[in-house]
């Protein structure tokens, strides 16, 4: 079961949705977990105010490009003893579930592996896109900028075309 009740996956870029529905498919099919999506797109404007409350959040982040998402993993959902795993588990925890391994399987970057800020939610189409994260993250910049103006703050960046990078 997905539980996405504010239909979260549609936010994200026409390039992922393919890519993180067979994800989460195979969790579900393969690994026997439920998924509660927290986070798919965030605005420029929310990473800069995130930012602000804490510098480890880049002002520029796949979740803008909608090529990202955060989400909780369920065991057990229907029991009373259900395990979520969350954000701030550990990472042996996330990686006991087959999760990680499953994602690094399919070229989908798990946040588990960042280095001074484990965010073990995240998972993130970075590598599919590009050898090197920053270089990768540039470009997305470059060609929003390219496509709709220098001014990004209130552009929906989830919906360009990332054939053209």
């Amino acid at each position: 079961m997905i539980i996405d009740p504010n239909n979260l996956l549609e936010e994200l870029n026409d390039y992922s949705i393919p890519i993180f529905t067979e994800f989460i498919t195979k969790i579900q099919t393969e690994l026997f977990f439920d998924i509660r999506i927290n986070c798919v797109y965030d605005s420029l404007a929310d990473s800069v105010a995130l930012n602000k409350q804490d510098p480890r959040n880049p002002l520029y982040n796949f979740h803008e490009f909608g090529i990202a998402i955060d989400m909780n993993i369920i065991q057990d959902w229907q029991l009373p003893t259900e395990r979520v795993y969350l954000k701030h588990d550990s990472i042996e925890d996330w990686e006991s579930t087959g999760v990680p391994k499953l994602a690094e399987s399919l070229g989908i970057r798990w946040g588990g592996l960042f280095k001074g800020y484990e965010d073990c939610v995240h998972f993130d189409l970075a590598n599919k896109l590009g050898d090197n994260v920053y270089i990768v993250l540039n470009k997305l910049v470059i060609l929003a900028k390219n496509t709709l103006g220098q001014d990004l703050t209130c552009k929906p960046l989830n919906k360009l075309d990332l054939t053209k990078l």
